[in-house]
């Protein structure tokens, strides 16, 4: 049963001090994560159901990146965040690290393969050249508000 008035959707791309955000809200809440980890939909995509199942477990917040809801049956910003309010999450916490560049980066780094610098020159070229950065961070933002902007006047969180 619920012993807790909701749910928290921590809504933020990687790398923007989510870790310590959810780590702290997690602690002083007494709080647990959504199916296990900071990233409940990391490995599966999120539906209405596992949503459900998070709050009727007492699972009380998830880190939900942009991208997760790629391939779910709530892909759009509007049927997901609506489906989490459904389910009982009532509020969203957002957090955007303005230095979309650095965040980048720090991404790259976190992910880039080590100790091959062929591989990893490739893959930095791959993801820092030839490409539109200035339009790529452009759309990320506005993915980004998007969801923000339906989370709040379309969901009602």
């Amino acid at each position: 049963g619920r012993t807790a008035p909701g749910g928290v959707v921590l809504w933020a791309f990687g790398r923007s001090a989510t870790d310590t955000f959810a780590g702290t809200a997690r602690r002083t809440a007494g709080w647990t994560y959504c199916r296990g980890q900071k990233e409940g939909f990391k490995d599966t995509t999120p539906t209405p159901k596992r949503l459900r199942d998070c709050i009727d477990r007492d699972e009380r917040i998830t880190h939900v990146k942009p991208q997760h809801l790629n391939h779910s049956p709530l892909a759009n910003h509007s049927a997901f965040f609506r489906a989490a309010a459904k389910a009982g999450f009532t509020v969203v916490a957002a957090s955007f690290r303005g230095n979309i560049l650095a965040r980048e980066v720090s991404s790259f780094e976190l992910t880039a393969p080590r100790g091959n610098e062929k591989a990893r020159e490739r893959r930095a070229v791959e993801a820092f050249c030839g490409r539109d950065l200035p339009e790529l961070f452009r759309a990320l933002r506005e993915t980004y508000d998007h969801g923000l902007h339906v989370a709040r006047h379309m969901a009602g969180l």
